[in-house]
């Protein structure tokens, strides 16, 4: 039980190294953009991000994904379907160019209300096309587990899009239109860089019944993803429209705070998780390891969200070069919890992979994001950003109960979900305890706040949260060797 814990979790913080790398451009360039993006910039710059993740969903279809489960179910016919995906998706990404290429102005008038922005689209549409074909030499890399592969290749493309969009920000001045070509070329080059990937596993073949019944299995995740997009974009889209560019801007950077959540744990445990759950399903040994998964992402997860909580207030300080961003922190304990929940509903949802039960798991989460829309266009003309917040919160919060009632009805797991529902109190608990420090000097605070952090986990002993099996493995690792071994 325990190596196949300590399997799952070794791939998983691998990826999320490289998950990390190649998602952490915007934490590191924030002084860049405060300095030299007005805040409606920025917000401007949050709607092209959103937009793109959009297209990347509509462009590819989720074949990524189909591929994924099909070559680790199928791996004596790896290189067929490698084959099958890779034409599949250069047919779809032409087929999206032809459409979408000449749209570019009249997208820039539904959400700029200005046809002149339709260079920013023109981008956004090249970056797309790549990253949706990038998609597929990383899916070869996962279902391998090549883990250390993957985060390396991560980590150059992290390093080439912050080398490029520094050149065409700082150096050339050219604002947005700037971070836009960093991101197109960076993914441009590593088009180049991992096609030694694809070629190797590439024959010139297409399987047809075999890209029917992917399609068959990718198309309901389509609008599965596209709602769970459309979830946790929604209220930048109604933002837009019943506040202003400078509430999207201060939302947005709330947002990306509270994605640390999702770029460090909830993304890496998705790409690391599935594969080895598809192929340890059927084994006894997989109830088990799947509560313990459970468990130890709510309890890092938990632990994130204290420190995102406890410090953004210092770090938005820090980073942000205009004090007009500043009351972004307040948002952040809000909207990063919900980052949870979506993990929980992943873990609820391998029962709709694995039985390929795609189509309920998608109407789900489309009737979550029906919910958000409807919450968000009540709540944000009155509260404007907090509205915003706590609609994402109720529907991210109300699609994970569903997707668990939905999973169990499949097979039913024991997911110890009182200790989950535990460990996510207790975090909020001290984090309201920590507003009693707001009013402290920086260095009080700071300190009163840590000394809250190192509180969680011994909260968690004496809620008897841990099994003494791995109180006595914390014991082993932190005891020091014996000085008397070899004598």
């Amino acid at each position: 039980m325990f190596n196949h814990i300590k399997h799952t979790f070794k791939h998983i913080f691998i990826y999320s190294i490289g998950n990390m790398s190649a998602k952490i451009v915007g934490f590191v360039l924030l002084p860049v953009y405060t300095e030299k993006l007005v805040v409606a910039d920025y917000g401007r710059l949050a709607i092209l991000e959103i937009t793109a993740q959009i297209m990347i969903t509509i462009a590819g279809l989720n074949i990524s994904t189909a591929m994924l489960r099909w070559a680790t179910l199928q791996p004596e016919k790896y290189r067929e379907i490698v084959s099958t995906s890779f034409f599949a998706v250069l047919s779809l990404l032409t087929i999206f160019a032809a459409i979408f290429i000449p749209l570019r102005s009249m997208l820039a008038m539904v959400l700029f209300s200005d046809p002149k922005f339709g260079y920013y689209f023109l981008l956004l549409i090249l970056y797309v096309l790549g990253s949706v074909y990038l998609n597929l030499p990383f899916t070869q890399l996962r279902v391998k587990e090549r883990s250390t592969a993957y985060a390396l290749l991560n980590t150059v493309r992290f390093t080439l899009t912050l080398a490029l969009i520094i050149y065409f920000v700082v150096y050339r001045g050219e604002g947005i239109a700037g971070i836009l070509r960093g991101q197109l070329y960076a993914v441009l080059l590593m088009i180049l860089i991992t096609l030694p990937v694809v070629l190797r596993d590439l024959r010139w073949k297409f399987d047809y019944p075999l890209f029917k019944s992917m399609i068959a299995y990718s198309l309901p995740l389509i609008f599965s993803t596209l709602s769970g997009i459309i979830l946790a974009v929604t209220d930048r889209y109604v933002l837009r429209y019943s506040a202003s560019f400078d509430d999207v801007g201060i939302y947005s950077l709330a947002y990306k705070f509270a994605s640390i959540v999702n770029i460090v744990l909830l993304q890496s445990m998705q790409i690391g998780l599935l594969p080895i759950a598809l192929r340890y399903y059927n084994e006894d040994i997989f109830p088990r390891l799947i509560m313990k998964i459970l468990t130890y992402f709510n309890l890092l997860g938990m632990m994130l969200v204290l420190i995102l909580s406890f410090y953004s207030r210092e770090l938005i300080v820090l980073l942000a070069e205009k004090p007009e961003y500043y009351p972004a922190y307040k948002l952040i304990p809000l909207l990063a919890i919900p980052f949870l929940f979506r993990g929980m509903q992943y873990i609820f949802a391998l029962n709709h992979h694995y039985r390929a039960k795609t189509r309920q798991l998608t109407l789900i989460i489309l009737a979550g994001a029906c919910l958000n829309l409807v919450l968000n266009l009540i709540l944000i003309p009155r509260y404007t950003i907090w509205g915003a917040g706590t609609a994402t919160f109720i529907a991210t919060l109300s699609i994970m109960l569903i997707v668990l009632v939905g999973s169990q009805k499949i097979r039913r797991f024991n997911y110890r979900l009182d200790k989950q529902i535990t460990v996510i109190l207790t975090g909020i608990v001290l984090f309201g305890v920590s507003l009693l420090f707001g009013e402290l000097p920086l260095v009080g605070r700071i300190a009163a706040k840590t000394g809250l952090l190192f509180i969680f986990p011994v909260l968690l002993y004496f809620l008897k949260i841990y099994e003494p099996i791995e109180l006595l493995t914390l014991k082993n690792l932190l005891k020091p060797k014996s000085d008397t071994d070899g004598e």
